[in-house]
C-alpha cells in the first residue's frame, strides 16, 4: 500500500505529521476520478448516445415503462463496470471479498466519505444508471 502523511494530536498538544497507509477505498477513488476513468465513461456514453437522446424527458419516478433498451445498455455496462473493478483489484493484490469487506467496514467509520461507498453500491443499481446516462447526454449536448 502506498503511504501518505497525515497530521494527528501529539500527547503534549501539539501536531506531528505520520505516515497513513492508503488503503483499497482510497485508491480506488482516485481511480475512478482519473482521466482514463472519465475517458472510459464518456466514451461508453457516446456509444449508447442515441438509445438516451431519444428518452431525456423519461424519469425513474414516472409510471412509463422502461424502454427495453436501456436493460441492453445496462447489462453491457455492468460488464465493463465489472472488468474495470476487477483489474483494479488484481492489480491492487485484493479481491472482491476484500472489497465488499473494506466497504462494508468503512461505512460508519469518521471520516470515511459515505457518499463515495455509497455511489459504488450505487453503480451497480439500474435506477442509478438510468439517470446517470440520461444526464451524461444532455452534458455532451450542452458541450456542443
Amino acid at each position: 500500500m502506498e503511504n501518505k502523511e497525515e497530521v494527528v494530536s501529539d500527547s503534549t498538544g501539539g501536531e506531528k505529521q505520520v505516515e497513513k497507509e492508503e488503503g483499497l477505498l482510497e485508491k480506488l477513488r482516485k481511480y475512478c476520478d482519473s482521466d482514463e476513468m472519465e475517458t472510459e465513461f464518456s466514451t461508453f456514453a457516446q456509444k449508447h448516445f442515441n438509445v438516451f437522446v431519444n428518452n431525456l424527458e423519461f424519469s425513474m419516478h414516472s409510471t412509463d415503462d422502461v424502454p427495453h433498451e436501456f436493460h441492453e445498455v445496462y447489462s453491457e455496462y455492468l460488464l465493463v463496470f465489472e472488468a474495470k473493478l476487477e483489474g483494479f483489484l488484481t492489480e491492487n493484490d485484493s479481491s472482491l471479498l476484500d472489497f465488499r469487506e473494506e466497504c462494508e467496514n468503512a461505512i460508519d467509520k469518521p471520516g470515511i466519505d459515505k457518499f463515495f461507498i455509497q455511489s459504488l453500491y450505487a453503480a451497480i443499481e439500474f435506477d442509478f444508471f438510468v439517470e446517470m446516462m440520461i444526464e451524461e447526454v444532455r452534458k455532451q449536448q450542452r458541450a456542443k
